[in-house]
């Protein structure tokens, strides 16, 4: 492995991503819209926060891609986790720790949250709001079944997940990954092209998603192949050119995955190519790791099982003291996104770090130990 990559760095990566969700399903939950909120602000009296505030709104929205880059995080950090060494008994332990216990707590509160928001607000006041958050709750409240929430539990459903956690979507990708991985860290490189050329022409004749997932977790695998045997370029460039290219890059992924203009596939090969520059450009940048960006980065599992909820119920709480139950400013927003991000620092303090503390007490003695994936 090259010794003088800055792995600590690329946390900036998943701290970024982690904001971005946040708060792109803040302004789902808390914003009113563009229709609604022009009403409320005629674009003749917008000021330049008004311009910047709701440039920003929009450029926040990437869909599935953001997440697809975290799958490419994913598979980099899991291959960096076991660089070392591999046994499969004490991974399949630590990957069942690291992701199922917080993940099914999570689960029981966003179950009881849905509970407590439909009760709180009533279905009249919901279906008189013209919001999409106030039809998802809506839709979303006949499915708090127990039945709904063994399927969910155990990554067997698709749609109407239970408690309305809608970010969890993405938790059977993940788990595939896990099962697959060993299969994938016994293929040599060249071998891993070939599967992942073939995930490719798979996605592209049959558009399956499992496909399209495992494209981007087994490409971070490959990423990290490529660059911690001490890949660089040619030419040394100034940090400016790298931002200046994850800026056009991002403005393309924004407009090839918006529905109005759908290009899933070039939307996709963007990710890729932003995921493999931001990687380069972080394992090579100088510099300390910013505290705040290091703390999200810790946080980032426990914030995406937990923010969606917590948004829920800042909704529902806003909502019965102020009607109509409509935002149309952008404070419930910024300061949704603040609280989602505080108590899942509390949930990641109180459970997660626990959890991983087990995890290290009980690892047999000689076996790796994995750094969080």
């Amino acid at each position: 492995m090259h010794t003088n990559l800055k792995f600590n760095q690329v946390h900036i990566l998943r701290a970024v991503a982690c904001l971005g969700v946040v708060l792109n399903h803040a302004k789902e939950t808390l914003w009113a819209g563009h229709d609604v909120f022009v009403s409320y602000h005629p674009i003749a009296q917008w000021t330049l926060p008004d311009y910047i505030g709701y440039n920003l709104t929009k450029i926040l929205t990437v869909h599935e891609q953001r997440v697809f880059f975290f799958f490419t995080l994913s598979g980099f950090f899991l291959q960096h986790s076991v660089r070392n060494s591999f046994n499969l008994s004490e991974y399949a332990r630590k990957r069942f720790l690291r992701l199922y216990p917080a993940y099914l707590l999570s689960l029981v509160l966003s179950g009881v949250v849905l509970f407590i928001s439909f009760n709180l607000l009533g279905e009249a006041h919901l279906a008189s709001t013209p919001t999409k958050f106030a039809g998802s709750l809506l839709n979303q409240y006949p499915h708090l079944t127990n039945h709904n929430f063994v399927l969910t539990g155990l990554f067997l459903a698709t749609d109407n997940l239970f408690g309305g956690g809608y970010q969890l979507w993405s938790m059977p990708h993940e788990i595939i990954f896990c099962l697959l991985f060993p299969l994938y860290y016994q293929l040599k490189r060249r071998n891993r092209i070939a599967l992942l050329a073939l995930l490719v022409v798979a996605f592209c004749i049959t558009h399956n998603r499992y496909v399209h997932a495992q494209i981007f977790f087994l490409a971070g695998m490959l990423y990290y192949n490529i660059l911690a045997k001490g890949f660089t370029l040619p030419f040394k460039l100034p940090s400016a050119c790298y931002y200046v290219a994850f800026g056009v890059l991002y403005i393309g992924i924004h407009y090839f995955s918006d529905p109005a203009h759908s290009h899933e596939r070039l939307a996709s090969i963007l990710t890729l190519t932003i995921s493999f520059i931001g990687l380069y450009f972080f394992l090579h940048r100088e510099g300390t790791l910013p505290r705040p960006m290091k703390w999200l980065s810790e946080i980032s599992y426990s914030v995406y099982l937990n923010h969606v909820w917590v948004l829920m119920l800042y909704y529902s709480v806003l909502s019965y003291f102020s009607s109509p139950l409509i935002f149309n400013g952008y404070g419930p927003l910024v300061s949704g996104a603040a609280l989602s991000i505080g108590i899942s620092a509390v949930f990641y303090a109180q459970v997660e770090k626990r959890i991983q503390a087990y995890s290290k007490q009980t690892t047999p003695a000689g076996t790796y130990a994995a750094t969080p994936a």
